[in-house]
């Protein structure tokens, strides 16, 4: 025998309903209330498997009423009942949590079979609604593929991430390994998907979705040659840190003038006469006289 609960903002419907459940003897009455204060403090005294609430009470206050009673008790199930249902209300309170919505101009035996469904596992919505309901959702889902950030590549992705840290199509060109005209092109696409008029524009939207945060994922690495990529981090490296920079510079010193050395050395071995090996008919003529 399940626990219900039983709120609603006119105490004789209360009343009216706790009858019919009593007198059909399948679940229990565990308590009713008419105001949020009261129902939120039967939540962790009585602990219903069912809360049966009006709309007007569950989703006026912020957060619902509904998400403070499945925070409480994240098992419980709630349903509620609605004056006049329409498709917006069914949806907040699909959003909030609730598993049902039940006209009350529907009558108490609906009211009934609809408690009775919830607690065998099913969810309730009027039948009527059901078409409206399937297009909000395909709609939706809709406008969540459309999402702005969908309508970029990867690699404009890219581009508009590290237009969040402020770089320059030069920069940009270097790091991702492509020349500033790419970069410039990649640019005026981004403006132009997101229906943006300027690089600042589109550099605050990267900083609000906290693109330039973002390292690289894997796949995105995997699409530059790791040499290349290797290149760029180390160069980032390089210009963050003063003491190994110098240490470069040195090191390309003395190689540039150990190159110089090997020329010169070269050069001057060059310019020697080489040793001319005596001819045959000189060494005769020598023995002859």
């Amino acid at each position: 025998m399940a626990r219900v609960f039983l709120a609603d903002c006119q105490p004789l419907f209360n009343e009216a309903l706790e009858a019919l459940i009593t007198r059909d003897g399948t679940n229990e009455v565990v308590g009713q209330a008419s105001a949020v204060p009261q129902i939120v403090a039967s939540v962790p005294q009585l602990k219903p498997d069912l809360f049966v609430l009006d709309a007007g009470l569950a989703l006026s206050s912020r957060p619902t009423l509904v998400e403070t009673i499945l925070a409480e008790l994240p098992d419980t199930k709630v349903i509620l009942l609605a004056q006049d249902t329409d498709i917006d209300l069914l949806l907040h309170a699909i959003r909030a949590g609730a598993v049902g919505v039940v006209g009350k101009k529907s009558g108490t035996q609906t009211v009934l079979r609809a408690v009775q469904a919830v607690l065998d596992g099913e969810g309730v919505v009027p039948r009527a609604m059901l078409p409206q309901l399937f297009r909000r959702l395909l709609d939706m889902g809709d406008r969540a593929t459309d999402a702005p950030l969908n309508r970029l590549s990867p690699r404009e992705r890219e581009v508009l991430a590290l237009l969040g840290r402020g770089w320059s199509n030069a920069q940009i060109g270097r790091e991702l390994y492509i020349s500033p005209h790419t970069v410039r092109t990649h640019v005026q696409n981004i403006l132009q998907k997101l229906e943006m008029h300027s690089k600042l524009e589109a550099a605050t939207f990267a900083m609000q979705h906290e693109l330039a945060t973002r390292r690289p994922s894997a796949t995105e690495v995997g699409r530059q040659p790791w040499i290349v990529y290797g290149y760029m981090r180390t160069s980032e490296a390089v210009s963050s840190a003063p003491g190994l920079r110098f240490g470069l510079y040195v090191l390309l010193v003395v190689y540039t003038l150990m190159t110089v050395a090997t020329v010169y050395v070269l050069r001057r071995l060059a310019r020697r006469p080489l040793p001319v090996a005596p001819q045959e008919h000189d060494v005769v003529e020598e023995k002859v006289t």
